[in-house]
């Protein structure tokens, strides 16, 4: 993205001829420091939910886009926005479990068997290393593929995210935890980067205009 120019929401015709913003107002400052300076990079969102974040860095110059979510209404809905949407690329969308999918770009890779028990059907994806990985998991959520639980485990969602990161890449990740304590968390996660042999270079918290999410965004070593 050129940084001198502010970033615009990103809208789409309807066939009834009305405007609609995809991305939400209230949080533009929010995506446009996400995505800052981020002209020709490539970005995984992962937990996209609705896909703003993605969208609107496609929107912002990125060259390559996926965003990842099981919820297969709101990738129907972002699918259909970016039809009628004006954008330089068109970004990718994958239905997946979070897990699969980070374990598959991660090149740490998804089996099909765990335990000896067939694990439900899932894309199948090639590894491969963004410069910009954005997570936002859910307070708590259980599937075969893994538990998600920010105030107990979250390097279980962080080591894959910080894996499918490429070298001097940014992390994104969102805490939605309630009375958050940030020191016991950053420590958690750089114990966890560490640990995977990514130790973080910089830390930078975000604050959300909603309040909804508390952010951190983790610059790693060149």
């Amino acid at each position: 993205m050129n940084t001198a120019t502010s970033p615009t929401i990103v809208t789409a015709q309807s066939t009834k001829g009305q405007t609609h913003a995809y991305v939400i107002p209230e949080l533009l400052e929010w995506h446009r420091r996400v995505t800052f300076d981020i002209s020709g990079k490539t970005v995984l969102s992962v937990f996209a939910r609705s896909c703003g974040l993605g969208i609107h860095a496609a929107q912002s110059g990125a060259s390559f886009v996926v965003n990842v979510d099981h919820d297969e209404l709101a990738i129907a809905n972002a699918k259909d926005f970016v039809r009628q949407a004006t954008l330089p690329i068109r970004p990718r969308f994958v239905i997946s479990d979070a897990f699969a999918a980070m374990r598959q770009l991660a090149g740490i890779g998804q089996n099909e068997r765990v335990r000896g028990k067939r694990m439900p059907a899932f894309p199948k994806l090639e590894a491969r290393q963004f410069d910009l990985v954005i997570i936002d998991p859910p307070l708590h959520s259980k599937s075969p593929f893994g538990v998600v639980d920010l105030l107990v485990d979250y390097a279980s969602v962080f080591k894959p995210a910080l894996l499918c990161t490429a070298i001097g890449g940014t992390l994104v990740c969102t805490n939605r935890l309630p009375n958050l304590d940030r020191a016991a968390w950053v420590t958690q996660l750089e114990r966890a980067a560490v640990k995977a042999g990514r130790p973080i270079k910089s830390i930078e918290w975000i604050a959300s205009e909603t309040d909804i999410a508390q952010c951190v965004v983790v610059l790693h070593l060149n």
